[in-house]
């Protein structure tokens, strides 16, 4: 029987050894101008480590609730998108008030 070999993935210390790191940082950076915050557009990141802080952020997931509650809030008879409850019970109170 033939033995199967393990390969491990790739680690840091492997690409260490193949790169230098002038070469890392050059390609950290190319990655890193591809990486984009889809909830927060103008967020720029150097490093991966960076992005990775960010996801975890208060600033971000902040955004990040606000955007996916967006939709929850819809006025159906005024077509209108609200940002939160208490502008749907300001809608209900003038429609209630335009019925009467």
């Amino acid at each position: 029987m033939a033995a199967t070999e393990n390969k491990s993935p790739v680690n840091s210390k492997s690409l260490e050894e193949n790169y230098s790191k002038k070469t890392l940082r050059k390609l950290q950076s190319e990655v890193c101008t591809q990486l984009s915050c889809s909830v927060c557009p103008k967020y720029r990141c150097t490093s991966l480590k960076m992005y990775d802080e960010h996801l975890k952020s208060k600033k971000h997931l902040r955004r990040k609730f606000r955007k996916e509650s967006e939709s929850l809030w819809y006025c159906e008879a005024c077509k209108l998108k609200l940002p939160n409850d208490a502008e749907w019970v300001k809608i209900l109170k003038v429609e209630v008030k335009s019925v009467m």
